[in-house]
């Protein structure tokens, strides 16, 4: 599975990946917006790496650290649903 048009990269059944890949819009990030997105990952604890990645206005793209403890469970079908919602600036 492949979600690249909702910002993610994941690939489920093969688990080649080695971080779960979330992407933004660069204007989205707010400090609220990514306290809202802490809460989120911290509600899904795991083994994989969470990578955010702001993307630019003309395409150019900003990995964001987060932090070494930030990891979560790809599995959790619960953390891609609220995933997919906070990228539209919703709430979940």
């Amino acid at each position: 599975m492949d979600r690249r048009d909702e910002g993610m990269a994941h690939d489920p059944e093969g688990l080649t990946h080695e971080a779960l890949v979330y992407r933004v819009p660069a204007w989205l990030c707010t400090t609220a917006w990514l306290g809202g997105l802490q809460a989120i990952i911290a509600a899904s604890p795991g083994d994989t790496p969470f990578h955010l990645i702001l993307q630019g206005e003309k395409g150019g793209e900003t990995p964001l650290k987060l932090g070494d403890g930030y990891c979560v469970n790809i599995e959790d079908q619960r953390l891609m649903e609220r995933l997919m919602v906070w990228r539209e600036g919703g709430m979940s």
